[in-house]
């Protein structure tokens, strides 16, 4: 009898043992190119961004771009006209470093989470690193999401000290037809 408990004791520690560890292993989302797929196509929308220079102004502006995959990245080009009439162009790319971390902007970011909805058509991917907004240390945090076919990339603002983020902008796109 007691070698019984001692064994149903111990398969129970091996067993918690294993699913702690693949808990541990599943708390790090990771990723690869095909997750921002969605983002692949023409798109018309606009760029609503908070004006630098007083950081209380919201400007919307007319915007398009165009993302393409290119083995393993995504690139992108975007081109939006600002209030005075000066067109803006802008290319970038978005590639995976390794299954947690995505190169983007020029910086390297973590994953934070993935999320995808098929019944729904919702995919949501949030994307942070360090760095700085408007000469001020700060989390800057990217949201990738499509609902339908609405596609949007927001960027959050977390200051040094402050305890709220807020949105510095958002690209808002629906696919060329």
């Amino acid at each position: 009898m007691v070698a019984r408990i001692v064994f149903t004791f111990i398969a129970v520690l091996i067993l918690n043992s294993c699913i702690s560890e693949k808990s541990v292993s599943q708390d790090v989302p990771q990723a690869s190119i095909e997750d921002f797929s969605f983002l692949l196509g023409s798109w018309n929308g606009s760029l609503e961004y908070l004006n630098f220079g007083d950081d209380k102004t919201l400007v919307t502006l007319p915007t398009r771009a165009v993302y393409s995959q290119e083995k393993d990245k995504i690139s992108y080009a975007f081109i939006y006209t600002e209030p005075n009439g000066t067109e803006v162009n802008g290319q970038g790319t978005i590639a995976i470093e390794s299954g947690d971390r995505v190169q983007y902007n020029g910086g390297s970011h973590t994953i934070v989470s993935k999320s995808v909805d098929a019944d729904q058509d919702v995919v949501e991917i949030k994307i942070t690193q360090q760095g700085m907004d408007n000469n001020r240390e700060a989390q800057i945090d990217h949201v990738f999401e499509r609902k339908g076919d609405v596609v949007s990339i927001t960027r959050y603002i977390l200051r040094e000290g402050a305890t709220d983020p807020f949105v510095r902008h958002t690209y808002t796109f629906k696919l060329d037809e």
